[in-house]
Order: C-alpha cells, then structure tokens, then sequence
C-alpha cells in the first residue's frame, strides 16, 4: 500500500500484489478498490495486481478541480509512468471502463496491452433512465444533489438497486463507498453520466474483452453494443448475475479475466 503524488498534488492511494504481467483494477463511480476483494488474491497468483482510490474515492485526496473522467484517466496515466509498468492489461469496471476509454483517447496505447471493460454502456445517461429515473438532464441533476447531502445513504441506494441477488451481504461495499468526498462525487457524476464514448470506443484498437451482466441494471444489448463497436473483441455474458458480477460470482469471473490476460 501506498501513495503517489498526482502533477496537480492529489494524493492517490494504490496497492500491488503478486508478480508477471501487470493487470490493472479501475473500480466504477463512487466505489474503491475493496470491491475487488474478490479477485485480487486469485488474479494476484498470476499477475501483477495493481489496485487504486480513484481521485475523490476511499483513501485518495482530491482537489478543487478534476472531477472529469478525463482527470481520472491522466491520474493513472501518471501513476503507470511512476510504477514504470508496460503491457498493462486495463481492466475498467462501470465507470472505470469510461476511464478505460478516455484512457485511449488521451494515450492511445501508451503502457498498455489489452483492455477489459465490465458492464458499462457507452452512453450512461440514456440507458440508466429504467432503472435510476434518469428521465432527463435534471434526474441527473437530482441525483447529483441527493449524493452531495448525503453520499453514505445515496451510495447505499445504488447499491441495493444495483445488486442481483437482493439477499447478497453488501455491508461491506457499503462502508467502503461511504469515505468519498461527496462533493467531488456529485461534480463527477454530471461528467460521467452526459459523456458520450461512442466515437472513441469504435477506434478502439488493442485486444479487448467485453463482460456484461444479465441486464439487471443496464441492458445487456447495450453491454454488447461495445463489443460490437470494437473490431475483433471478445464477449463475455454472466447470465443471472448483474452489475456487480465480479464480487457475486468472483470464481467465474476470475478465471475468464485471467484466460484472456494470459493468453
């Protein structure tokens, strides 16, 4: 565990576990890396495991500015230059699969060799609308705000909404997303929920594997669109397992994200 120094002077937490070749875990909006608890000592057998606090998350700071996914994805730019990795495998989950694409915007595939996004459509707004009451701009707005006055009960909420199994102990993850700075939250979500990546994921060029839950919380056909728009990326559907298939199925899902690294 420890800490690297941003160019703008936030702090970001990480942790790395295991040897070989690195894997990158990028946790999604408003979570951290002890979402992974799941995967990481699996994955960390065979890989580099680099976990992080995305900036305005768990044990990293956060500033005045940066609350764009853009920033975000500089942020780990950064921090590959300072642990000097190469042939990083980028696995982003929900809004770390944005971060992923903003990623290759910026770097193209500077340090990295392959990508892994898990659930997460190209555009969030439209596609959260069933499930979250995005009916417009001003949903988001409002739910914005409700995270801003209080981030430990909104992030609770999204949870119970998001999780398949309504019976699954989610305490944990819980408490985990309850040490965020809200505000910064509130700011990210507006970024995160009108970006659309569209463009950017159709010049996607590197090996790429697209997982998708069973539509439990986006669609599943806007899951597989990604897939579509990237030229010879695989796909990965988890059937009766929803957004968080990683942490409620964490065997299966271990094992498909280390045969696509791996090979």
């Amino acid at each position: 565990m420890a800490y690297y120094t941003t160019t703008d002077g936030v702090q970001l937490y990480f942790e790395e576990f295991g040897d070989g070749q690195p894997l990158l875990l990028v946790h999604g909006f408003g979570t951290t890396h002890d979402y992974y608890e799941r995967n990481i000592p699996v994955l960390a057998e065979s890989f580099h495991v680099v976990t992080l606090d995305l900036r305005g998350h768990g044990k990293s700071s956060s500033a005045k500015t940066g609350a764009h996914i853009s920033r975000l994805a500089t942020d780990i730019h950064e921090l590959l230059n300072h642990l000097e990795l190469n042939h990083v495998t980028f696995l982003g989950w929900s809004m770390g699969a944005s971060i992923g694409w903003s990623y290759w915007e910026l770097f193209q595939a500077d340090r990295l060799a392959k990508f892994i996004f898990v659930d997460e459509p190209e555009l969030a707004l439209d596609t959260l609308k069933n499930h979250w009451g995005f009916l417009d701009y001003n949903g988001l707005l409002e739910l914005s705000e409700k995270l801003r006055a209080n981030l430990p009960l909104g992030m609770k909420n999204m949870i119970e909404n998001t999780q398949a199994d309504p019976g699954m102990d989610t305490s944990d993850l819980v408490k985990a997303s309850s040490t965020g700075n809200p505000d910064f939250q509130a700011d990210l979500l507006i970024n995160h929920g009108v970006t659309d990546w569209h463009t950017v994921v159709k010049s996607i060029t590197l090996p790429t594997l697209v997982i998708s839950g069973d539509g439990h919380f986006f669609n599943a056909d806007l899951i597989k669109a990604v897939h579509q728009d990237i030229p010879n990326s695989q796909f990965e559907y988890f059937e009766h397992f929803g957004h968080f298939l990683f942490f409620e199925d964490p065997e299966h899902f271990n094992q498909v994200v280390h045969d696509f690294t791996k090979n």
